[in-house]
């Protein structure tokens, strides 16, 4: 890469380099880069433990037991809720905390379309 085409790069690194090798071709610095990204990623990731087959069925059930009683749901329905929030919630994976600001959420929804909150246990599945 040439002094004008690095010019161009809003944002540079700088890659020491020893001196038996004094500098690195643009292959090796993308690879490094690439490299350091990755590995400070993995290493400042909290790791969150995903809640169980039951906690994900509970959280389902409670959304649609505040959607129905919102009237969400028509008289025919072309989407399986149900089936489409289970696919969600599995594929999300979520943790504790995640269902509990679901929860949160969905109890706000039901204050607002019918005045009072639904509840729930704020303490579920510990």
């Amino acid at each position: 890469m040439t002094d004008e085409e690095a010019d161009l790069c809003p944002l540079r690194c700088q890659i020491p380099t020893g001196r038996s090798m004094p500098s690195i071709n643009l292959a090796q610095a993308v690879a490094i880069a690439a490299w350091e990204v990755f590995s400070y990623s993995s290493k400042n990731t909290r790791k969150n433990k995903a809640m169980g087959g039951k906690q994900l069925a509970d959280m389902k059930d409670y959304m649609i037991d505040v959607l129905r009683s919102i009237g969400f749901f028509q008289d025919f329905e072309s989407t399986n809720w149900e089936s489409f929030l289970t696919k969600m919630l599995h594929q999300l994976n979520p943790p504790k905390s995640m269902l509990y600001r679901f929860r949160q959420m969905f109890n706000r929804i039901h204050v607002l379309f019918t005045g009072t909150g639904k509840g729930y246990d704020k303490h579920d599945h510990d």
